[in-house]
């Protein structure tokens, strides 16, 4: 209750007790300048007395902006305010149990330019009352800011957007592939002078800032094995885009040779074949089975195989398409044995065949002379009648 008389006494004091210009009273507020439209911004309003006062009260008038918010600040307790009354934001305080020489924060207040060009104005000007005991109010005026509002300039365009790259050799960046030859192709933005690019064997390799070329694809005939790596970056009038990386797979070389090794499971028909094999780049990705003349088939190792086949072809395949084969055979040919007994029994029956052969040959010689004789002398004796036959 006390407090209150106290403020109320301070306030009549400034309203009705005559007015000293002894001292001296001034208020300033801080900012001004050109600004954007539609920007939100601060200003402060001080008060500065030549001798000691305990007590203020201030107008803050402003023009052609949007108010938005204030608070008092400097310690001062609200007697009444701050309050906006039009385009005016009132505020009464006081400093209770103490007083203030010289400058003292007052008010904090933000405002918003217009959202189009034009020109604002913040004015400030008030009373403070002395701390003399009768609170002889002393007036002050204040000065003027001034803002200026502008529309922004146009955001420059935006720098490049990754490059979106493809390749139809190696269309995939996870897979391996045993060409030597890749051919690289991308999209061109829409202001985009050029690209720099590099190919080497590295992961995060950024291309110089210079511009290699503005064409949208790229080819390499002679890759080194193993992963390489295409980075690449888009130029246009604000500077270079992020750096987009392709992984480029590539592995010409064959599997490690290896050997298979036989396991006969015992009482069955069954023989069980172990491999393995190696790839240093790609790795090994299956193995398969020829058995005999049937189709090769896709198998693991530990396969399972009847005594009866032949010989069995196991091909590993690397993740490129490489390849390297073993054989293994599982039965040699079935051969009949032969005895001195069967190779003696197997002559004589040779001789003996040559043997009616050869006689029969002769037999057949014999039969053709005998035939031919028999004619002879038949062919005579018809001459010798018809010789002998008178004349007619």
């Amino acid at each position: 209750m006390k407090k209150i008389i106290i403020l109320l006494i301070l306030i009549s004091s400034i309203a009705f007790s005559p007015k000293v210009q002894a001292a001296s009273a001034g208020f300033s507020t801080t900012g001004g300048g050109t600004i954007y439209s539609g920007t939100q911004f601060n200003v402060s309003v001080d008060v500065n007395g030549s001798d000691s006062y305990n007590a203020v009260t201030v107008n803050v008038n402003f023009s052609n902006l949007v108010f938005v918010g204030v608070s008092p600040a400097g310690g001062w307790t609200g007697i009444s305010g701050p309050y906006l009354s039009g385009n005016t934001v009132v505020f009464s305080g006081a400093l209770l149990g103490s007083s203030a020489v010289g400058g003292k924060n007052v008010l904090n207040l933000t405002f918003r330019a217009l959202n189009y060009p034009s020109t604002g104005t913040i004015n400030s000007y008030g009373t403070i009352a002395l701390a003399d005991g009768t609170g002889t109010p002393v007036d002050g005026g204040g000065n003027t800011v001034t803002y200026t509002v502008i529309d922004p300039p146009p955001p420059p365009p935006p720098a490049p957007n990754a490059v979106n790259l493809s390749s139809t050799t190696h269309p995939s960046q996870d897979s391996w592939y045993n060409l030597s030859g890749v051919t690289l192709n991308w999209n061109k933005q829409d202001g985009v002078e050029g690209f720099s690019y590099a190919l080497d064997m590295s992961g995060d390799t950024n291309p110089d800032d210079q511009i290699d070329g503005s064409e949208v694809t790229f080819t390499n005939e002679s890759l080194t094995e193993g992963r390489s790596y295409f980075h690449i970056k888009a130029k246009n009038s604000v500077g270079f885009g992020p750096v987009t990386h392709y992984a480029i797979n590539y592995d010409k070389t064959s599997p490690d040779p290896f050997g298979i090794a036989k396991i006969e499971k015992e009482n069955e028909e069954k023989i069980i074949l172990y491999f393995a094999t190696n790839d240093t780049l790609s790795g090994v990705s299956h193995f398969t089975a020829k058995l005999d003349d049937k189709d090769p088939v896709t198998v693991t190792t530990g396969l399972e195989v009847d005594k009866s086949v032949y010989k069995v072809y196991i091909t590993a395949f690397d993740k490129a398409g490489n390849t390297q084969t073993g054989e293994i055979i599982i039965t040699e040919p079935i051969s009949i044995p032969v005895s001195a007994e069967n190779t003696d029994n197997s002559s004589n029956t040779v001789l003996i065949i040559i043997l009616v052969l050869s006689l029969i040959t002769f037999a057949a010689i014999v039969l053709i002379f005998f035939i031919k004789f028999v004619n002879n002398k038949r062919n005579k004796k018809i001459k010798d009648v018809l010789e002998a036959a008178p004349t007619l």
